[in-house]
């Protein structure tokens, strides 16, 4: 684009033409209001008053008129930043898939195309990512595959420790492929009308007896049927029952799980009683690969992808999850499931 045709669209020149403008108006409109008072004092007679009144009405009408016109020429030349708003939200939210329009050539339309070409950019660099990440989970878990039937045939006296070793880095990589997944959020999300505390029984039945005879379902639902993907919420509910479980004492273990509703959404509430979560180190449990600086990093079996993992589906189903110590009116902690009632 030539200089001339910058110059010709720019929009800071379209900016400073209409306030020149505006100024020349109200100029001349102050000189014919002057004008008109001039020629009212040297009047005589209270007849010709009249006339110049409607003069001065005629003038600030004009005004008027123009300052409208040229506030509504404004807001269209602008229009672009409102967009650029949405867009930059749409972003922080994490669409990337968002192409704003661009219908001028001036420098608004410059930084809506520079903003389209960096969203652009961005996703093909994260679709790329992830591709890696996928391609690599999935070569990982062919030899681990392969290493846990050989450890078959290994003496008993290393052959346990192996096979557990395998199931923890085979773990590891279907919570890295399901997170990677739940990126594209509730398209990949099988929704159904399920009956929640059958699914919640069906998740607490995996543990042993000893165990699940200590979690206590606390029931205040009308009615246990609602939509959701039980195979998701299967996994959200074993992963946090996990926990619970790992992080209490096993002889005093008391778990309850309060279901509850209303109109918008219906909750699940775990309660345990173990020893909480530094205050310190809430705000970020439910970052991927974090573990918290007590003893519940102690455990080598955690690689801190669990609760990010609830959390990514927790928010494909549009619904939020929160936890908190339960101190000080007892121990252990709190986390709360809300899912939208669809």
């Amino acid at each position: 684009m030539s200089s001339f045709s910058k110059l010709k669209n720019s929009l800071f020149l379209k900016i400073t033409l209409i306030m020149g403008v505006l100024s020349l108006i109200v100029i001349i409109a102050f000189i014919f209001i002057l004008i008109i008072a001039l020629q009212q004092n040297s009047l005589q007679h209270q007849a010709n008053k009249a006339p110049s009144m409607r003069g001065i009405i005629v003038i600030l009408g004009v005004i008027t008129v123009s300052m409208v016109i040229l506030y509504f020429y404004i807001k269209k030349q602008l229009s672009p930043i409102k967009f650029l708003n949405k867009g930059a939200l749409a972003i922080a939210k994490g669409n990337f898939d968002i192409q704003l329009p661009v219908n001028n050539q001036d420098e608004l339309a410059e930084l809506t195309t520079s903003f389209n070409r960096m969203a652009k950019e961005v996703r093909t660099m994260i679709e790329a990512r992830e591709r890696l990440l996928t391609d690599v989970s999935h070569e990982i878990r062919t030899p681990l595959t392969r290493l846990r039937l050989a450890s078959e045939f290994l003496p008993e006296t290393h052959k346990q420790d192996i096979i557990d070793e395998v199931i923890i880095l085979d773990r590891l990589t279907q919570e890295l492929l399901l997170s990677n997944q739940l990126k594209r959020g509730f398209e990949i999300l099988n929704i159904k009308k399920n009956d929640l505390l059958q699914t919640l029984q069906k998740t607490i039945s995996l543990f042993d007896l000893d165990i699940s005879q200590k979690i206590t379902i606390h029931n205040l639902l009308t009615t246990t049927a609602f939509s959701f993907d039980e195979n998701r919420l299967h996994i959200i509910l074993k992963n946090i029952l996990e926990n619970a479980v790992k992080y209490s004492p096993i002889e005093s273990l008391m778990i309850t799980i309060e279901l509850r509703s209303n109109s918008q959404s219906f909750y699940i509430t775990i309660i345990d009683n173990g020893d909480g979560i530094p205050e310190t180190d809430l705000p970020h449990v439910f970052e991927p690969f974090y573990r918290v600086d007590t003893s519940r990093a102690s455990n080598s079996n955690s690689f801190g992808l669990g609760l990010n993992l609830c959390k990514k589906i927790v928010e494909a189903h549009n619904g939020t999850i929160s936890i908190k110590n339960n101190a000080p009116i007892t121990t252990g902690i709190s986390v709360t499931l809300e899912f939208p009632v669809v």
